[in-house]
């Protein structure tokens, strides 16, 4: 799902160390033979203080139309608010559904406007029991990502050999509009680094 990123110093005094990616995930679970695959349906940076030994999650887009949530353990998403309630914390001038979808619409009346800042994301730390890993790509991959659906949780899933439900990405990564399938924003770029066994084409360039 994902691999070391630069590090960088950030922090009140200029010396905690931070890593981040961001993640993009797909409800691959849909049966929908005009399912979109714009991996948008949740948008959101992966960022670890290696030394407080802290992880965060912020927010960036939510396009998906079922109930979803980032965070929580094994056990379910127990004290885990859905990413729409999140994001109405982050919005309180704001009426957010849960099933509205938050910065991956560019609105007809004014294609120039800046869609994807419409909603301010939502930066929140997690519980240590939320994540596990020694490593950025370790800890991003351990982070649950779940769907309600039929009165169930599903876990979108990325194991070696099957369909990615979550993928890393650079944080420099441009997220597709709503119904925009990634394959055709950037010229089928996509599928080749998918489908690449060489493993030469690199998960945070073959979008540029």
């Amino acid at each position: 799902i994902v691999t070391l990123t630069e590090a960088k110093r950030i922090g009140e005094d200029g010396d905690d160390e931070i890593e981040s990616v961001r993640v993009i995930a797909e409800d691959l679970t849909v049966n929908d033979v005009n399912a979109d695959f714009d991996f948008n349906d949740v948008v959101f940076d992966v960022i670890w203080n290696k030394t407080q030994k802290k992880v965060s999650v912020n927010l960036l887009a939510a396009g998906g139309e079922l109930t979803l949530y980032v965070g929580g353990t094994a056990d379910g998403v127990d004290g885990v608010r859905n990413v729409n309630s999140l994001f109405q914390l982050a919005n309180p001038d704001k009426t957010i559904g849960e099933k509205d979808m938050l910065n991956t619409i560019r609105p007809k009346d004014d294609p120039s406007k800046d869609y994807k800042h419409e909603y301010k994301p939502y930066l929140y730390e997690l519980d240590n029991s939320w994540w596990s890993g020694s490593n950025i790509n370790e800890i991003a991959k351990s982070i649950y990502v779940r769907v309600m659906k039929g009165g169930n949780l599903v876990t979108l899933t990325a194991e070696p050999g099957r369909a990615a439900a979550k993928i890393a990405v650079g944080t420099d990564y441009d997220w597709c509009d709503e119904r925009e399938d990634i394959d055709t924003k950037y010229d089928g770029n996509f599928s080749e680094y998918v489908g690449d066994e060489t493993g030469t084409i690199l998960w945070n360039e073959w979008y540029k």
